[in-house]
């Protein structure tokens, strides 16, 4: 009986698929641990298994949150369609997995041209997704929902995988260390849409050019609203990319024997003392600064006594990454007290991070900056120079009703805007009458006095 069985299991496996969706899902996790060895951003389930580790922190790891969504979408898909679907999609997502699972831990894929990169996974992707489409199965739970959305006419296919795509790329943003990775990815995924469509849904008897001519228009519209979008963040790019640069030649000059420079993960600087540790400060760079400008002012808080960590903001914008500093305390567990603060838009970005996490800091810095979010239940520390002419002053007051009444404020005689740094002439500002390391080393004895006391 249960040789019969099997036997009967065999006769009726559909081999040429099979061996389709074996190829697709080797193609599909290859292209997947090109794109996690390179850093290069990605869609699909695996992009959004990613983006969920970053925003979670770590807690919900790239593993389960691709389980989660495999099974959240599998279930989705199983009320819109019949379970015979269902079960012959599973086929490749087990083999995805196995083929993921071998290439991501065992093969050495790092590909250091983020373009290439990109376009090398992609196009294993896009390929090996719609072979595996058109026979019958699916690497992930996302494939399976959006064949099975498309299948009952409620979406395009083309427009939902383009749309799907193209919001996870987007969530990218913070994760990567530049902005030609999100523009690549724009490119490569807006061109392989209409690939992906064809193989995936084209009748496989139907002319190539019959079903060009049916599916032009969409592809088309497709194709012009990808490189619409990639174009205004090329544009933003050239934007973002004009930025302050550290002043390296006189950082040089101002160098303690006291500190130690620590390079940590996820563009964190520390300068930690080699005495005692008295408190720890987490410290966000203004807009368009260079992250590294502000080592002379953290390693003058670290010669006083303060672990202070400079944090490396997505395209050097706080915005981006205002909850980097929940990250950066941990890396140093035995530091009690923490204090977080910034220099203009990343002061107003440190104080938005500590009104939302009021136990977790002692006090907010905010140099030449104000702060939109509520924090009077905080100590705060306010430093600017009365030559500042980038510090809007109406803003400035008008969100002083946000700080406490214990305020502690500072007016530097003579201090501008940009000498919180050391990054040279900001557009804007007024002319110091002071030096820049003399502005350095004043404001960083009122923050150390400020945490102490």
């Amino acid at each position: 009986m249960k040789k019969r069985t099997i036997r009967k299991f065999f006769a009726n496996i559909n081999y040429r698929n099979f061996s389709f969706t074996l190829f697709g899902s080797a193609l599909v996790a290859l292209g997947s641990a090109i794109h996690i060895h390179s850093n290069a951003a990605d869609g699909g389930i695996i992009g959004m298994s990613r983006v969920i580790e970053y925003y979670s922190g770590g807690k919900i790891p790239f593993s389960l949150a691709t389980l989660l969504l495999n099974v959240l979408f599998y279930l989705i898909a199983w009320r819109l369609m019949n379970a015979e679907f269902i079960s012959n999609m599973a086929v490749g997502t087990v083999l995805f997995t196995v083929f993921s699972y071998f290439f991501k831990n065992y093969l050495s894929l790092d590909i250091e041209n983020v373009f290439l990169a990109t376009l090398l996974g992609m196009v294993f992707i896009e390929l090996g997704t719609g072979l595996m489409l058109r026979y019958g199965s699916a690497p992930n739970g996302e494939h399976v929902l959006s064949m099975a959305i498309s299948k009952r006419g409620d979406i395009d296919f083309g427009w939902f995988n383009f749309i799907k795509d193209l919001i996870i790329i987007l969530m990218f943003i913070p994760m990567v260390d530049k902005f030609s990775a999100i523009i690549s990815s724009l490119v490569i995924m807006t061109i392989c849409t209409p690939v992906l469509d064809y193989i995936a849904t084209a009748p496989k008897k139907s002319s190539v050019k019959k079903n060009v001519e049916k599916n032009k228009r969409h592809w088309v519209a497709i194709l012009i609203t990808g490189f619409i979008i990639a174009l205004i963040f090329a544009a933003g790019t050239i934007y973002i990319n004009d930025y302050y640069k550290a002043d390296e030649s006189g950082i040089e000059n101002l160098n303690y024997e006291t500190v130690e420079k620590e390079e940590l993960d996820n563009g964190f600087t520390a300068y930690v003392p080699k005495g005692e540790i008295k408190a720890g400060f987490v410290f966000y760079p203004g807009a368009k600064v260079e992250y590294s400008a502000y080592a002379p002012l953290l390693q003058a808080c670290a010669d006083r006594g303060i672990l202070s960590i400079v944090v490396k903001m997505p395209l050097n914008l706080a915005f981006l990454g205002m909850n980097k500093a929940l990250n950066a305390i941990t890396l140093y567990p035995d530091v009690e007290n923490w204090y977080i603060g910034g220099h203009s838009l990343g002061g107003s970005m440190a104080a938005s991070c500590a009104s939302a996490n009021p136990n977790t800091f002692d006090g907010v810095v905010l140099l030449a900056s104000y702060s939109t979010a509520d924090l009077n239940d905080l100590s705060v520390l306010s430093i600017y120079g009365d030559k500042d002419s980038v510090l809007n002053a109406e803003k400035y007051e008008n969100n002083k009703k946000n700080l406490p009444s214990d305020l502690v404020e500072y007016v530097i005689e003579g201090g501008n805007h940009a000498y919180f740094g050391m990054y040279g002439n900001q557009s804007g500002d007024g002319k110091a009458t002071i030096t820049n390391v003399d502005q350095i080393n004043l404001t960083a004895d009122y923050i150390v006095k400020f945490i102490l006391e």
